[in-house]
């Protein structure tokens, strides 16, 4: 989350890599509620993407 709240909109490729470092090193420890949360993160950073051409580089998105 503190990493999150430090992005700025637009989110960048750069943004976007730094989340996917971080969400896999800790995906399998999350709680179920932290997994959804986690979701919610990812489509607000879809949403907020500087192009819609790099929604697929977020981890999980296929």
């Amino acid at each position: 989350m503190l990493f999150y709240r430090s992005l700025a909109v637009p989110y960048t490729q750069h943004d976007i890599q730094a989340f996917n470092a971080i969400y896999r090193c800790i995906y399998r420890e999350l709680s179920r509620e932290e997994k959804r949360q986690a979701e919610h993160l990812v489509d607000q950073m879809i949403e907020g993407l500087e192009s819609p051409e790099l929604a697929p580089l977020i981890y999980g998105v296929v």
